[in-house]
């Protein structure tokens, strides 16, 4: 999330901020049981809606923190919202999301893409690249998307 930050220019306290937000905001999910972050199969409704959970202990954990950013918690919730209101927890849209949140899920995307995971194979950074360009405009701000691409593939 720095080095996108700093591709973007933007100024050293919201790089700042990127930098502990890549660092803390799926830290709620230290409260979910390790089976269901690790289950290959399928989840079920009730198990997706607990792994969502772990937005609002983010949340949670963070405001109890002292000494963190006052907006590092709110920015946290921010992560899976997607661009057409498809996201979660609060279903937000486009600038209601901000350049931070925006951020935050592409970033979170590509690495989720193109790390190891229990449910599904990783994919290399240019198939992650292109699943995220597919999705700009819907899932993913647009035009951070193409800011994104032109930061990774330098």
């Amino acid at each position: 999330m720095i080095v996108f930050g700093c591709f973007l220019q933007l100024p050293r306290d919201r790089l700042e901020i990127l930098g502990l937000l890549g660092l803390l905001q799926d830290i709620g999910k230290l409260k979910l049981d390790l089976d269901l972050l690790d289950k290959t199969a399928n989840l079920t409704s009730d198990e997706l809606e607990r792994v969502k959970s772990h937005v609002a202990y983010s949340v949670e954990m963070l405001r109890g923190t002292p000494g963190l950013p006052p907006d590092l918690p709110g920015l946290a919730a921010l992560h899976h919202e997607r661009q057409d209101g498809s996201g979660y927890p609060k279903g937000l849209k486009g600038p209601q999301i901000g350049m931070i949140g925006a951020i935050a899920r592409i970033v979170d995307t590509f690495d989720a893409l193109t790390m190891p995971r229990a449910y599904a194979p990783r994919v290399a950074p240019a198939n992650a690249l292109n699943a995220i360009y597919k999705g700009r405009g819907t899932l993913f701000h647009a035009a951070l998307v193409e800011q994104f691409i032109q930061c990774i593939s330098i």
